[in-house]
């Protein structure tokens, strides 16, 4: 008669080979399972702190966009800047404020709202529209210096008919020895980077004829 079941030695060598095993590289597999399972709750964590803080910071932008009071909203924008300082939010928020500092006819304390942008974002879209702005407010203080030096030596990518127009009007502005020709030369460099599509043509047209023959 055959045996139908395999001989016991063979199950307790199985059995001792997978004590031996585990003795040898058991401790290795648990901590490496540990870690693992420490790495990715900690990464499900990180990210869903990260959501929580973005969703606050989005949540203080909105607020400062839908005050009247430009009291409440420099208060906000202070609680943003400080708990999100490299939150996008936080320069959409002074963006705002200082829009809202221009409508009041604040243009020194929007140029400072303004300034603190660069510091806490390296996003190129978001500087070239914070030089933009900031150049427009300067010339508004009579500041034509700080907007030259502001726009000079700059990647222009996107930016370069406005970024010309801004120096034009800078220069015009200062009117220092040789500055008008200057000032000729940016308005032309302005119109010749302009797209097929933009209406601004016209109006560096009348800035240029402003400026006289040369």
């Amino acid at each position: 008669m055959i045996d139908e079941h395999p001989p016991r030695f063979a199950e307790d060598e199985d059995m001792a080979r997978a004590r031996t095993f585990w003795t040898e590289h058991g401790r290795p597999i648990v901590f490496g399972a540990v870690l693992g399972l420490a790495g990715i709750f900690g990464f499900n964590y990180w990210n869903h702190y990260q959501q929580q803080q973005s969703e606050k910071a989005s949540s203080l932008y909105l607020q400062i966009a839908a005050q009247e009071e430009i009291s409440a909203a420099q208060e906000i924008a202070g609680i943003l800047r400080s708990r999100h300082p490299e939150s996008v939010y936080a320069v959409l928020g002074s963006f705002s404020l200082a829009r809202m500092q221009v409508e009041q006819g604040d243009l020194a304390e929007a140029a400072e709202t303004l300034r603190w942008i660069p510091e806490h974002t390296e996003d190129a879209g978001l500087l070239h529209v914070f030089r933009i702005r900031l150049a427009a407010l300067l010339l508004a203080l009579d500041s034509p210096e700080e907007v030259l030096s502001l726009l000079s030596n700059r990647e222009n990518r996107g930016f370069e008919s406005r970024y010309q127009e801004l120096m034009g009007d800078a220069y015009a502005l200062r009117n220092a020895q040789g500055d008008i020709e200057r000032a000729r030369t940016a308005y032309r460099n302005s119109m010749d980077a302009l797209p097929d599509y933009s209406q601004s043509g016209s109006i560096i047209k009348v800035k240029l004829d402003n400026l006289g023959d040369g």
